[in-house]
């Protein structure tokens, strides 16, 4: 149950933050679901050929365009839903909506080259959007108690290291015995489903203000300062009017 207040202004606000809440887990079900669709309609399961970008290529490719802008507005609804994240939390999450926008609109090459401009924006958006969202998504859950907080920095370093291998891998590195274009398209699979495990945590944690760090110390804080002063006390030798 959400904290309502006593004072008039706070039950409003209490009340548009559940109905964030509420916006917040239907928007992480449908990125779930899209995902999965997207696989369905391209026959490429994860982890893809050649790339999730490739996703994008050909007729159906307005479903990861679709899917890619869902992603970044999920977090932006994500963030708007906690009790309490950081002004940098909020800055990267939007730099992650501008990267996975750029993703949608502009898309790669077909067979994975990346020779032509729009195939180097488009790397670029997207190279954005999986870090930012990334940091986003362990910001939050910074802010929040065991078990969240462990899972975010836990997840959140995978997906970190699965990044770095598919950095490693553009320098045409082979990894673990695997070529570097099949290397590249597993770890940014990686990448992917764990960022999507971790908003799942998100929006699981952004029922329970009272597990989130802020909320709770400025629980504590209000209600030390109450024992501190107390109630103001009535002048009982005041004459009644």
């Amino acid at each position: 149950m959400l904290p309502i207040n006593d004072s008039p202004g706070a039950t409003v606000r209490s009340g548009a933050r559940r109905r964030w809440v509420v916006a917040s887990r239907v928007c992480t079900a449908a990125i779930w679901v899209g995902w999965l669709i997207m696989q369905l309609v391209s026959g490429d399961w994860l982890t893809p050929e050649i790339s999730m970008s490739q996703y994008g290529v050909g007729s159906a490719g307005w479903i990861f365009s679709v899917w890619s802008a869902a992603l970044g507005i999920t977090v932006i609804v994500l963030v708007r839903a906690s009790p309490g994240v950081s002004r940098m939390t909020r800055v990267v999450a939007w730099l992650g909506l501008a990267g996975a926008l750029v993703m949608a609109v502009v898309r790669t090459d077909p067979g994975g080259a990346q020779d032509s401009l729009q195939a180097k924006v488009h790397a670029v958006g997207a190279t954005v959007a999986l870090v930012a969202l990334l940091v986003a998504c362990v910001l939050s859950l910074d802010r929040t108690r065991q078990p969240w907080r462990a899972a975010g920095w836990t997840l959140g370093l995978v997906s970190l290291a699965a990044v770095a291998f598919v950095g490693v891998t553009a320098f045409g590195v082979d990894l673990f015995g695997q070529d570097s274009h099949a290397a590249w398209a597993f770890w940014q699979g990686v990448s992917v489903i764990v960022d999507l495990v971790l908003m799942v945590i998100w929006a699981t944690a952004v029922g329970r203000p009272d597990r989130w760090r802020t909320f709770a110390t400025s629980r504590a804080g209000r209600a030390d300062r109450l024992g501190r002063t107390g109630p103001p006390e009535r002048d009982h030798t005041a004459l009644p009017s």
